[in-house]
Order: C-alpha cells, then structure tokens, then sequence
C-alpha cells in the first residue's frame, strides 16, 4: 500500500510511519520514492487482537515529491498508516527509546518514554480492536 505526501518533502526533515496491521505476525517493510531509510522504532504483535502496531521513521530525510509504501508478505488483509513530517528532530540518532504495552482498558498506557535532549518529539499509536 502507498501514500504520497500532499506537497514535497524538506531536505533534513524527519518523517514517522505509524502502522496497524492484521494480522500481527507478518514482517513489515517500509519505503519511499526518495530512497529514504526506514528504522523501525516499535513493532508490537498484540496477543489480545492478532493486529500489530509498529513505527518506523527515516532522519535526514532527502527533499522532493515522495510516495511512501509499506510492504508484508500477504497483499490484502487490513493495513492502515500515516505518514508524518517533522522538521527540527535530529539528523542522526533521533531514537531515544521506545515502548509498547497492550491490554484492554479505556486508559491505554504504554509506559513512559521521554526525550533526552530539548525540542524532543514523542510519538505514540494507539489501536482498537475494531479493524475498521
């Protein structure tokens, strides 16, 4: 599945990919038409629901017009992500920790992560079991 950014990207910038896939056990790959590199930051395979929530960013990214695309191996089954674009995060070594946690409560919490350094960006995704 792909998405294209709504204008083009700029140079330096940072960019996250918040996924929710079913079912949680497929191996995911993320990657852009500008030959970004993609990290993963976070991937959970929740139990509770069979779905997965994952994370991936790219740093440093390069400018222009850019489509992401995130791949597994069975085409077909629900698959749903944003794409997001920061500017002001880290060139390099912008990952400071990451958590996740699943459970069934009306007050998701996955533990706490907190930036090292000023001007630190947190990011979070949250799923329901309700695949639509």
């Amino acid at each position: 599945m792909s998405l294209a950014f709504p204008t083009i990207n700029s140079a330096g910038n940072w960019i996250a990919v918040a996924i929710r896939s079913v079912p949680s056990s497929h191996a995911l790959t993320v990657t852009d038409t500008r030959g970004n590199t993609y990290r993963r930051a976070l991937q959970l395979n929740e139990t509770v629901d069979g779905m997965a929530v994952a994370i991936y960013y790219a740093e440093n990214i390069a400018g222009g017009s850019n489509t992401v695309t995130v791949s597994r191996p069975n085409a077909g089954e629900t698959l749903r992500f944003p794409i997001l674009e920061y500017s002001g995060v880290a060139l390099t070594g912008s990952l400071d920790g990451a958590t996740g946690a699943q459970g069934t409560s009306a007050t998701p919490n996955s533990g706490n992560v907190a930036p090292t350094s000023s001007g630190g960006l947190v990011i979070g995704v949250v799923a329901t079991a309700n695949e639509r």
